[in-house]
């Protein structure tokens, strides 16, 4: 599923009368909201999951098309663990 289709089941959960437009700012406020949360401190929400932030250490590599060596620098991602009842379907 894409972001597109996300907006348009949204579309379909809020109803009779809700547009494409409403569905895409509910949408595009709760992924803010996620990422601005989580880069706060640990965002947990009761049986469906946690984000936070993880740590990545520096690390070697190589470019994929030439195959020189280069040095990947550390950087923190936004990382998401499903709860277990989410797990279970």
């Amino acid at each position: 599923m894409n972001k597109r289709e996300l907006i348009a089941r949204v579309q379909r959960y809020m109803g009779v009368g809700s547009t494409r437009e409403t569905a895409t700012a509910a949408v595009n406020a709760v992924l803010s909201s996620i990422a601005a949360a989580s880069h706060e401190e640990k965002l947990q929400l009761k049986n469906f999951g946690s984000f936070y932030l993880k740590e990545k250490p520096a690390r070697k590599g190589h470019h994929p098309l030439t195959g020189d060596p280069l040095s990947i620098p550390a950087c923190r991602e936004l990382a998401f663990h499903s709860a277990l009842k989410l797990e279970e379907h």
